[in-house]
């Protein structure tokens, strides 16, 4: 995952700081990004479930796998 070849790959936002973000975009250190605001919001359910609510009226609902599941 942290490998070169990895962290270039175009359709992911890389990790590492000795690779360059995709082209229009910042390093990931330039967005205000907070992992504990993250987790304060994950803490409000309430609030986190009125944004799933309007996302699924918005896209419809989920569909496929949990991410947190393995395949059989």
């Amino acid at each position: 995952m942290l490998s070169l070849p990895n962290a270039s790959n175009p359709r992911q936002f890389p990790i590492r700081k000795d690779v360059a973000p995709p082209v229009g975009y910042k390093t990931i250190d330039q967005y205000n990004t907070r992992p504990e605001d993250f987790l304060a919001f994950m803490h409000d359910r309430a609030r986190v479930e009125r944004l799933k609510s309007l996302f699924e009226r918005l896209i419809g609902p989920v569909q496929g796998i949990s991410p947190g599941k393995t395949e059989p």
